[in-house]
């Protein structure tokens, strides 16, 4: 309970482009989430696709971060 409301007080206090980034990385970890739930293995396909799609997100959120905070000049 406690990641949704710090998702809606990003959503309040971040740019656009942030709350995107944040939402689509929880979407992402959400779905890497249900492959294991599902009993996929570490070395399965769907794992190694998840984790990859996670990962992604995560980089482009922190990214996005970075940006907002002039972190990146």
């Amino acid at each position: 309970m406690h990641c949704t409301s710090l998702r809606y007080e990003l959503s309040i206090c971040a740019p656009r482009y942030v709350v995107e980034k944040s939402n689509d990385s929880f979407r992402r970890l959400r779905d890497l989430r249900d492959v294991v739930a599902d009993g996929f293995s570490r070395d399965s396909n769907e794992y190694v696709t998840g984790r990859l799609r996670y990962d992604r997100a995560y980089q482009a959120l922190r990214d996005a971060m970075r940006k907002d905070l002039g972190a990146d000049a």
